[in-house]
């Protein structure tokens, strides 16, 4: 009986640390999603599309025009219309050491991309969603947002390979299946023992 009780402790104590896990991820992801469409930036809005205004990134469009500055976060992916920047990208390609965007000499961001070219980390016109500013200063026209820029499509492969199990969840679920094990042989045994009794 002693055992059955240990057993059963177990695989409560194993499935409440699983729950808590995986509920500590997800709020914790809820909570940095929250923060982010908080943050705000300035556009150039009006009218006249060219007055500077405040607003939070979730309310960007397409061919807004975002005014960048050392210390602002890229908000999406675009072409610089103007002025001239150094970028921290790495936080898409791992690479440390800033890189200079400038814009092209009078194409106003109207430059036509194919893909292989609007997804180049590479390329010293265009600036992408995630990287940081680190001096200088320029203006950028939005062409990608949310899942179509290159963070959000890194950000959705990540997440489909992070479908693998991890450690902990593994470690967990190989333990409660060990005690499952145990648990069986221990029924059998206590059945055993108990039939051995009643017949000897």
């Amino acid at each position: 009986l002693m055992e059955g009780g240990g057993i059963g402790l177990s695989i409560i104590i194993s499935t409440l640390v699983a729950t808590y896990s995986e509920y500590k991820n997800e709020n914790s992801f809820r909570v940095l999603q929250e923060k982010a469409s908080k943050i705000r930036t300035l556009c150039l809005r009006g009218v006249d599309g060219k007055k500077p205004t405040q607003i939070p990134i979730d309310f960007l469009v397409m061919e807004d025009v975002v005014i960048l500055q050392g210390g602002d976060k890229v908000p999406a992916d675009g072409e610089l219309v103007a002025g001239s920047i150094m970028v921290d990208q790495s936080s898409l390609n791992g690479e440390s050491v800033p890189v200079e965007k400038t814009a092209r000499k009078g194409l106003n961001g109207d430059h036509k991309h194919g893909k292989e070219e609007k997804e180049d980390l590479e390329s010293s016109h265009r600036v992408f969603r995630g990287s940081v500013v680190e001096e200088g200063e320029a203006m950028m026209k939005i062409d990608g947002l949310g899942k179509e820029t290159v963070f959000g499509k890194l950000a959705i492969d990540l997440s489909s390979t992070d479908k693998r199990k991890q450690p902990l969840k593994m470690k967990l679920e190989t333990l409660a299946q060990q005690i499952a094990q145990l648990s069986y042989a221990g029924a059998v045994l206590i059945a055993v023992s108990f039939l051995f009794k009643q017949f000897v």
